[in-house]
């Protein structure tokens, strides 16, 4: 994960915590790197980002929900990382580092 993609990350997680605090009747605002396209009545939330392995961009496009799911997913993963990395940082040299 490089300098950027930490930083937005974390970007999210601060949206989604205050996005669950907020009130049902105020409108989505989508986390930074996201932009809102409208297509007929659907207001979609796009975010484009390079696939590993490739220097071409994707453009992936959610709803709302979908956003929702991501960011939580995306701080399901960070929470993942960093119990492994507290698992490994904690003396458990034999667990880390067998090969």
């Amino acid at each position: 994960m490089n300098r950027n993609s930490g930083a937005l990350l974390m970007s999210f997680l601060a949206i989604l915590a205050h996005a669950e605090d907020a009130p049902k009747g105020e409108e989505f605002k989508p986390p930074p790197g996201f932009k809102s396209e409208k297509r007929g009545e659907l207001v979609l939330y796009c975010i484009k980002d390079s696939t590993l392995g490739t220097r071409f961009q994707t453009k992936r496009c959610f709803s709302e929900d979908q956003v929702r799911d991501y960011l939580i997913a995306q701080q399901e993963n960070k929470r993942d990382i960093e119990r492994v990395r507290s698992t490994c940082s904690s003396g458990a040299n034999e667990v880390c580092y067998r090969q």
